[in-house]
């Protein structure tokens, strides 16, 4: 330490990437508030995010979830856009928890919220209903069977095969000759031989559980710091029924079986789940109610255990917790839910309405209670409730938009657009939060003194600066840093304010770092599936200005 020099011990990395500030601007470093003079401060390092999507494999889904996958390209290029470069995973489950009124032939078995991840071409005949060939929905989109994920490392320290797409410091746990996206649209489509009452929340709240069971295949999917975004996809109702009312399925039941009908349809998950007021011509308003077995409605308090139907609080809590877990590290973290149902085209964007119209024929009545929500060309989809309001608990970031998509529109690559956005919203640069101190004003740029140790588990580790040529200007391969021979990682200083000061793109600043006043900002480059990229910490101390008000004028220091 020098001993008239104030040194500056700060910051916090998060969600790194490494390249230039475009649209989808470059996101790095999450910045702890507090800052000391003379004290090693920790830096978390993160850029992960994991991503489930829940998607409805009822009779009627083909045509949506062949729209859904032909929309994944876009998707998977927005996470992996140089300015992003997230470290995701990909998991799927189905909406098919089991129901007494699906068991037969026709149907396979209830996957739980276990993630799925075969090709879809190996398992042709799930896209098959008697007297309904539906395997389009798997052929235009997946190229090729034999799909399998080649082994990674997780939460059990084992490197296996994991039953989720991931894409680690751009290392693919895909076979050779794939790419994510490839993967994406073969193990996404999951067939339409599922329940046909649909429980996309409770399959969640499965699959978020099942992460943290050892005996599971999903065990470790969940990290602990990463970005959750939840994207649920259904054409009907949540149906998500407490097993010990079962019978509300069946004939020993039927205080929420319509008038007129043979055998249990999903109008019984509309009657047992909703509450609305109003003509019906359309509704003024409806919202989810806790009912009992007699149809009587139950205290909030008991609901968990006398609703026929889980009330929604129970999938708005295991989210909030998580949450909650995951804001002990980085309280700007938000969980991120997105609903594709049965909603009109300008819902997302606030230009139409969603509105609830009883049943117009005897027979509408009998299956499904209302009117649909939304008609496209190939599919109708009807209006969600229980899932609207669970949705509406976890808000976009924009004001001016929603988080329900429609599912009747013949392209969703606004709804995955907005996924994307919300992730990428939460991915910050790593401004450094000081006025690093230019150690020689004669040379082009800043020139800084700082130095980087990873610590956590173990001994600390020094973390070097990423290679530099002979003119001194950052080696990149393959669009990526070079980690020094000997080391897992390594960083990088950006410095140019306004990308005039040199040609080089990748030393300009984020413009949220020049529009703080900052005059420094890094980025950590790692290789390819290093088992650091799980979680680590740094300290990172930087030489400060002698003169903040000259070098730094818009600081708020």
């Amino acid at each position: 330490m020098f001993r008239h020099r104030r040194v500056l011990w700060a910051a916090s990395l998060c969600a790194l990437a490494l390249a230039g500030c475009n649209e989808h601007p470059l996101k790095t470093v999450r910045l702890q508030s507090q800052l000391e003079i003379g004290t090693n401060l920790p830096v978390h390092v993160n850029r992960d995010v994991d991503i489930l999507f829940v998607i409805d494999n009822s009779r009627s889904m083909a045509d949506e979830q062949r729209i859904l996958s032909a929309n994944f390209e876009r998707f998977i290029a927005a996470l992996e856009h140089e300015d992003v470069r997230a470290n995701y995973r990909i998991g799927v489950t189905t909406t098919d928890v089991g129901n007494p009124a699906c068991l037969g032939q026709n149907h396979t078995s209830p996957e739980n919220g276990k993630l799925q991840i075969s090709s879809c071409r190996d398992r042709l005949d799930q896209f098959e209903f008697p007297g309904d060939d539906q395997r389009d929905a798997c052929l235009s989109v997946c190229p090729r069977e034999g799909f399998e994920t080649t082994p990674t490392v997780a939460l059990d320290g084992e490197r296996i095969p994991r039953r989720w797409l991931e894409n680690n410091y751009g290392e693919l746990n895909v076979p050779s000759g794939w790419n994510a996206a490839e993967a994406f649209g073969c193990f996404g489509p999951q067939g339409i031989v599922g329940c046909g009452f649909e429980s996309p929340l409770e399959a969640m709240r499965n699959a978020l559980s099942l992460t943290d069971d050892a005996n599971s295949h999903s065990y470790g999917f969940l990290r602990d710091d990463a970005i959750l975004a939840v994207v649920l996809v259904t054409d009907e109702y949540d149906c998500s029924h407490n097993p010990e009312f079962r019978e509300i399925f069946t004939t020993a039941n039927d205080q929420f079986l319509p008038d007129g009908a043979n055998g249990p349809t999903s109008a019984i998950c509309w009657h047992a789940g909703v509450s609305c007021r109003g003509d019906g011509q359309p509704f003024e308003a409806c919202h989810s109610v806790d009912l009992d077995i007699h149809g009587n409605p139950v205290d909030p308090d008991a609901a968990e255990d006398q609703a026929v139907l889980h009330p929604v609080s129970r999938y708005v809590d295991v989210l909030r917790d998580i949450e909650r877990r995951k804001q002990h590290r980085d309280p700007n973290q938000r969980v991120i839910v997105s609903v594709l149902s049965g909603v009109p085209r300008g819902y997302a964007t606030l230009e139409e309405e969603l509105y609830y119209v009883e049943a117009q024929s005897e027979d509408q009545a009998e299956q499904f209670a209302v009117e649909p929500g939304c008609v496209g060309d190939q599919q109708q989809a009807y209006p969600p409730v229980r899932l609207r309001e669970f949705a509406e608990s976890f808000p976009p970031v924009r004001e001016d938009r929603s988080n329900l998509y429609s599912i009747c529109a013949d392209d969703y690559s606004g709804a995955l657009d907005a996924v994307a956005d919300e992730i990428i919203e939460q991915l910050r640069p790593g401004c450094f939060p000081g006025c690093a101190r230019d150690l020689d004003p004669h040379r082009e740029g800043l020139q800084s003194d700082c130095k980087v140790v990873a610590t956590g588990e173990g001994e600390d580790i020094s973390v070097p600066e990423c290679e530099r040529d002979d003119d001194g200007h950052y080696v990149r391969e393959d669009d990526r840093y070079v980690v020094p021979p000997g080391s897992d990682q390594c960083y990088a200083l950006r410095t140019d304010p306004d990308g005039e000061v040199t040609p080089d793109p990748h030393d300009d600043l984020h413009p949220d770092c020049t529009s703080q006043g900052r005059n420094l900002q890094f980025d950590v480059e790692r290789h390819g599936g290093s088992d650091l990229s799980r979680s680590s910490d740094l300290e990172v101390s930087c030489q400060l200005s002698p003169t903040p008000d000259l070098d730094c004028p818009r600081a708020r220091m």
